[in-house]
């Protein structure tokens, strides 16, 4: 397929862009007072130490993905100029 010819996959790559964005600011909402108010739950540390850290990977691994949808995005619009 040629990218060049396709605009539907241009918007595509846009909406992942998007939703790789909004994802990463929902993550960001969680501040630091949070996130001392779940450690502080004895109870639940096992747990909580899980929570962070997944949302640590989810937060690496869309950082990556959206660097990867902005270079499919940059690409497409030097095709086009």
């Amino acid at each position: 397929m040629n990218i060049s010819k396709n605009p539907d996959f241009y918007e595509a790559t846009l909406l992942a862009d998007y939703a790789i964005k909004t994802a990463l600011a929902q993550l960001s909402v969680l501040d630091q007072q949070s996130i001392k108010v779940l450690q502080s739950v004895a109870d639940y540390q096992h747990d909580i130490a899980r929570l962070m850290q997944g949302m640590e990977n989810a937060s690496s691994s869309l950082k990556q993905a959206g660097k990867t949808a902005r270079c499919l995005v940059n690409k497409f619009q030097r095709i086009e100029v």
